[in-house]
């Protein structure tokens, strides 16, 4: 039977809409009308170019996560959310970040030059009260991953056609420089400490096949088709941790990879003093990187090559471990002294990398990941590893535990779409 003229209108509205209808509300409408929802391209997934220091489980639909009753009631911890008297209005701050306050004027210990120091809102304090309860939980391990991080796979980086090649772009023009960075790069006493790390970080689980996050990516493509949700994976995960990432812990940089999302989505400015910044958003420079988001992300120059960390790093994201991150910790590894690459000496320190990953048959990315977790070991003898993936879980997991949203509705409404706050633990005093 032909579809009456109303019918057809409510079906074109709700495809229309689709981007402004929270999914709470569009997937009952689609079901009881029986309008099928838009279909997504399945994807092989491309070989490394080496194997992997360790197997990675072969790609996963994400259908294959428990299906929404057993979300609501296992993995979101719904009777341990926060109670309705917390101190704060869950509904409310689902859909917003808590009010800023005013901030103070402090004395810098080390300087003693004053500066404005942020404080909480008795709203933010309460939801921070209520998060730390959350966290307690996770620590335990009470709660059942979003996405399986046993079953991690990398995205497929060939659609993304990056270009630039930080081996290559990132080295100075002069032989002698290049020569000194080579010896600089290729030490013994370097090449020990980077060994070291890295057999130190293969004893551990967790590190390894860090930057796997096809299951995120995904959860883009069921959202937006194969084109547009690989660009958003792109812009809302790889290129926003990748700009926010400077001196941040992995959680943090997720937090201020999102608020700078969030805000763009909502078409707001992101606020670049530190004291600014809403609860609990931070870390140790929060005011530069989110001045970085606004210029990367939020005003669109994008990545490229002239800065090869942050280059880098949103490549491995997608998928791509044929390069490197050389980040702080990475620095230190080949320099006790060194916090960066100097100015084009990054390739030639990530191609001394890149050799000793062919020493053990792994991509550089997959060897980068290990020695990292292997160098912070060293210098934190409790460390236990975690995938991106896995940190990820837990940001789903506390925002739906403070806020008392389903899990799938935090990843579709937060990460996905940027239209609401993600909350996890760390990183919201802003230092001086």
């Amino acid at each position: 039977m032909a579809k009456g003229i109303k019918r057809l209108a409510v079906e074109k509205a709700i495809k229309a809409a689709s981007d402004y209808i929270p999914d709470a509300i569009e997937r009952p409408l689609r079901r009881a009308l029986k309008i099928d929802a838009p279909k997504v391209e399945k994807k092989a997934l491309a070989a490394k170019k080496a194997a992997p220091a360790k197997p990675v489980a072969p790609k996963k639909a994400l259908a294959a996560k428990p299906a929404a009753p057993a979300i609501v009631k296992k993995v979101s911890g719904a009777n341990k959310r926060a109670p309705a008297a917390a101190g704060y209005d869950r509904g409310e701050l689902a859909r917003r970040y808590p009010v800023t306050a005013k901030p103070e004027l402090a004395v810098d210990k080390k300087s003693g030059k004053e500066f404005l120091q942020k404080t909480l809102s008795p709203e933010a304090e309460a939801l921070g009260l209520a998060r730390r309860e959350a966290q307690r939980d996770i620590e335990r391990g009470e709660f059942t991953p979003f996405f399986d991080p046993k079953s991690r796979f990398y995205a497929d980086p060939k659609p993304y056609n990056l270009q630039g090649n930080t081996l290559v772009d990132s080295v100075a023009k002069r032989p002698d420089t290049i020569a000194k960075y080579e010896n600089l790069a290729r030490d013994p006493a370097a090449i020990d400490r980077l060994l070291g790390a890295y057999n130190r970080g293969t004893e551990m689980t967790g590190g390894e096949d860090w930057y796997a996050m096809g299951q995120l990516e995904d959860a883009f493509l069921q959202e937006y088709g194969p084109e547009a949700g690989r660009e958003m994976f792109k812009e809302r995960f790889a290129d926003s941790m990748a700009a926010t990432t400077g001196g941040a812990d992995p959680t943090s940089n997720l937090l201020m990879a999102s608020y700078g999302n969030n805000r763009k989505a909502a078409g707001e400015e992101i606020p670049v003093a530190g004291y600014d910044l809403p609860f609990p958003i931070g870390g140790r420079y929060a005011s530069t990187n989110t001045a970085m988001f606004d210029k990367l992300i939020g005003k669109g120059q994008g990545l490229s090559t002239e800065n090869p960390k942050r280059f880098n790093f949103s490549a491995n994201f997608l998928g791509d471990t044929s390069r490197a991150t050389i980040d702080e910790q990475m620095s230190g590894l080949f320099d006790p002294k060194m916090t960066m690459p100097p100015k084009g000496s990054y390739g030639v320190y990530e191609a001394a990398l890149g050799d000793l990953a062919k020493r053990y048959n792994v991509n550089p990315a997959n060897f980068q990941d290990v020695a990292w977790a292997g160098g912070k070991l060293a210098k934190t003898p409790n460390f236990e590893p975690k995938p991106m993936i896995q940190i990820v879980n837990e940001a789903i997991e506390r925002t739906a535990r403070v806020t008392g949203q389903d899990p799938e509705e935090v990843v579709y409404e937060g990460l996905v779409k940027a239209r609401r706050p993600m909350y996890a633990q760390g990183g919201y005093v802003e230092q001086a």
